[in-house]
């Protein structure tokens, strides 16, 4: 018997979020601060200042760059610091030397962060897996959630996570994924569709595309208890065709705040098919998207 939505409650006590002071990261602070007053979590903003590679036949004397670098993260800091967007959010700023993706990974560790935020906001982002490319990296490796918000995404944060899309293929990962789309839609109070992509059935007869149509609704009228039924309006959508076009498509049409997807452990460049649709999810979606992987290379 498949486990219902409504199961064990996740906790989330630190989020980390990377910020490079760019416009384009403003964003994903947005959405990191949502979650943190919602769950009443830390949320911990780094700074990563990486460091300078000098030719060889740099002169002596040049200036100190990574002190400077230092300093003027310093100030931008203390301006991002004073923001209307970190008000009523318990909060902790770092600055870091290194390689952010490095960084991250020892932070969370380190802070036992539950979720970490990451933006992407390259022409082409995730959906060629740019070798070296920093977002692609924690997305794909780090073993908390991840929260990628895609060139795509809505930069105003209105009506945060008000609509949630639920992608289920009903493998163990994607259940797993399910308490995080219920926890967050609790503390938002926010709808839920939870949607099935069915690969599309070729010369089927019509009444085989009924028949399993008719199974996967079953089968996601499942995953919710009555008791969150109750609360969290869910909708129960069965698509055919392409899996990261479908989700896309019905976030769109939806006006999601939110898509959440479980993901299959994965190497930074691996190819498994969950992770080329989280991808291509990323890159296209309207809102954030959600990545929860499994437990089994915990």
């Amino acid at each position: 018997m498949l486990p219902t939505l409504a199961t064990t409650r996740v906790a989330i006590k630190n989020i980390l979020a990377a910020t490079d002071f760019t416009p384009a990261s403003e964003p994903s602070l947005t959405y990191s601060a949502s979650l943190a007053r919602a769950f009443d979590a830390t949320l911990h903003l780094v700074n990563v200042i990486e460091p300078v590679v000098y030719p060889l036949d740099t002169p002596v004397g040049i200036p100190d760059t990574f002190a400077l670098a230092r300093q003027l993260a310093q100030e931008k800091m203390k301006v991002l610091r004073d923001t209307k967007v970190l008000e009523g959010v318990r909060h902790q700023e770092l600055l870091r030397e290194g390689l952010v993706a490095d960084v991250v990974h020892d932070l969370i560790d380190e802070l036992s962060i539950d979720l970490v935020v990451v933006g992407t906001h390259g022409a082409h982002g995730l959906e060629k897996v740019i070798l070296g490319s920093v977002a692609e990296e924690i997305f794909r490796s780090v073993r908390c959630p991840v929260l990628t918000v895609g060139p795509k995404a809505r930069r105003d944060g209105k009506d945060v996570f008000k609509r949630i899309v639920f992608a289920t293929d009903f493998s163990p990962q994607s259940l797993r994924a399910a308490q995080y789309a219920i926890s967050i839609a609790e503390e938002h109070d926010s709808r839920i569709t939870l949607l099935h992509v069915v690969n599309k059935l070729g010369d089927s007869s019509p009444q085989t595309v009924v028949n399993t149509r008719e199974d996967a609704l079953e089968r996601l009228h499942m995953l919710v208890s009555q008791d969150a039924a109750a609360w969290c309006s869910p909708e129960y959508v069965v698509e055919f065709g392409n899996a990261s076009e479908r989700i896309v498509q019905t976030a769109r049409d939806r006006e999601a705040g939110l898509i959440v997807m479980g993901v299959k452990h994965a190497e930074p460049m691996s190819s498994h098919t969950l992770w080329a649709t989280a991808s291509k999810v990323v890159q296209n979606a309207p809102c954030p998207v959600l990545t929860v992987r499994d437990h089994l290379h915990d």
